[in-house]
């Protein structure tokens, strides 16, 4: 599919108002893929590659287009930017974060990159361009399906990402920290308490220091197992170490937890103005929160639904 949907506030000065999920008709728009990745960067919401599984048994194409959407107007420009440099790409994953000059960019990691990453900046006329930003450390093996957040602590400033599966399907709960300032990999650290191998998870920064992630597809005794279980990393980039800790246990119910998500990869995980959302939700001022949508349970259903995550300091 290619089609556009965009969140409209609820508007407490309007009960009756629409809230949610509206589709924008388009007049362009590129075409249809899944297995893409999309990041923001000078108002504008980059999509880039994927895959077009078009007709059954044609095995698809792999994309390298890249196409930006005005996040003001939602209209597409579909020629403002270079193709990948990388060449056609899919199951890859992409944050924007800020480099050691202040500069946003939007990093992009994919199954080729073993001693580099993609950076899409914009330029102060609005030209868009790509470079190959060598790297050094503990650089991630080849894998696609992970997940990745950006990380801004101020000083310390970078991309965390997590799981995935090698070509041989083999399913990663590796945790890595790319810090953005000298675009070095650091493979953290984090004990024994981990996360099970996953594919598909989904991730979203929390702080300075800590990313939340649920679901994704862990491997079971009968095929793909949907996940829902919710954690939360907080790292320490100077000491190379991590700490998980599991909010949400895997299973089809908690006795701590009034609402749970069936489990699920391929979701989107987003956090939102606390102000969009209606007061039943019942979000105060000192929470956080995320809006889950859809994803696939693999090989059995593909959700359409939408649940808010409220989160709070203690």
């Amino acid at each position: 599919l290619n089609d556009l949907f965009e969140f409209v506030p609820y508007d407490e000065g309007e009960e009756a108002a629409p809230w949610g999920w509206m589709r924008v008709d388009q007049e362009t728009a590129p075409g249809p893929r899944l297995a893409t990745t999309a990041s923001t960067i000078g108002g504008k919401a980059a999509v880039m590659g994927g895959w077009d599984p078009q007709t059954t048994g044609s095995g698809g194409v792999i994309l390298e287009d890249v196409a930006l959407l005005d996040l003001d107007t939602l209209e597409w420009t579909l020629d403002g930017a270079p193709p990948l440099p990388d060449g056609p790409t899919s199951r890859h994953v992409s944050a924007t974060v800020r480099t050691a000059d202040g500069k946003s960019v939007i990093c992009l990691h994919n199954h080729r990159c073993t001693d580099h990453v993609l950076l899409l900046s914009q330029e102060e006329g609005g030209d868009v361009s790509w470079e190959k930003q060598a790297v050094s450390g503990d650089v991630p093996s080849s894998r696609g399906l992970h997940c990745a957040s950006a990380i801004d602590g101020g000083i310390e400033r970078g991309v965390v990402i997590f799981g995935g599966a090698a070509q041989d399907q083999a399913m990663s709960n590796e945790a890595f920290f790319l810090d953005a300032n000298i675009w070095r990999w650091t493979k953290l650290d984090c004990g024994d308490k981990v996360p099970p191998p996953r594919a598909g998870a989904s991730m979203c920064q929390l702080d300075e220091r800590t990313v939340i992630l649920f679901g994704g597809a862990t491997p079971g005794s009968s095929g793909l197992v949907g996940l829902n279980d919710l954690w939360i990393l907080q790292i320490d980039p100077n000491k190379g170490k991590g700490t998980w800790t599991c909010l949400m246990e895997h299973g089809s119910s908690d006795a701590n937890v009034r609402v749970k998500p069936p489990g699920r990869n391929a979701a989107t995980l987003s956090l939102v103005d606390t102000l969009s959302l209606p007061k039943s939700c019942g979000i105060g001022r000192d929470e956080k929160a995320y809006l889950l949508q859809g994803g696939w349970d693999p090989f059995r259903v593909t959700f359409n639904d939408m649940f808010v995550l409220k989160v709070k300091s203690c």
